[in-house]
């Protein structure tokens, strides 16, 4: 009877298996402060992402100093999430990010999903679309590859993409700055101006 008992309190399943027979798993401290910092990067990527349609239209999407400047600018297709981020909008076109269509979204709450860019540097132009929850660039089109042989091509461009990631990486750093400077209301309310004027008709006065 007692061997019986035993063997049923062994078949039994201990809190540990229930859990993961359920799905559902405990956190450790480091995997809840890397699902925030993710979520603090897909909030800023976003507004980081809507910042550069602003400032590729209104500023012409300058970046930096002398021999160190480049630009940014919004080209072609953009992707939006709006109502809540419960419907995908997509706009595509020559200068579909600053678009009437594009201002009038955004100007209601949408939040920027992806979004193609045209970044110049030093002469050199790459277009690639940028995806605002991680920042990550795919899809891209790099500058004229200047080596002939094969394995020294493919090393220029894996050279090149890096450049790219950087470049980005440079411009969220520069805005990044801006966003917790004492600059940011002004920009704010400029941001603001020109969302309006843009969403306006074309006959509004």
């Amino acid at each position: 009877m007692a061997e019986r008992k035993a063997r049923k309190r062994r078949a039994e399943p201990t809190l540990a298996d229930q859990i993961a027979e359920s799905g559902e798993t405990e956190k450790d401290a480091r995997t809840v402060q890397l699902d925030e910092a993710r979520e603090d990067l897909r909030f800023l990527g976003r507004e980081f992402c809507a910042w550069l349609i602003y400032h590729g239209d209104a500023e012409d999407g300058g970046f930096g100093r002398g021999t160190a400047s480049f630009s940014i600018k919004p080209v072609g297709r953009i992707t939006l999430l709006a109502y809540g981020e419960v419907a995908e909008v997509r706009i595509s076109g020559p200068g579909a990010a600053a678009s009437a269509e594009a201002r009038f979204v955004l100007g209601r709450g949408a939040q920027v999903r992806a979004l193609e860019l045209s970044v110049v540097k030093n002469e050199r132009q790459w277009t690639a679309e940028l995806e605002a929850d991680t920042l990550d660039v795919s899809r891209g089109k790099l500058p004229a590859v200047l080596s002939e042989a094969d394995d020294d091509q493919e090393d220029e461009r894996l050279y090149l993409m890096d450049e790219l990631d950087g470049i980005v990486r440079e411009a969220f750093t520069e805005w990044l700055a801006l966003r917790v400077s004492q600059r940011w209301p002004k920009e704010v309310a400029a941001i603001g101006e020109w969302l309006g004027a843009g969403a306006r008709p074309a006959d509004a006065p």
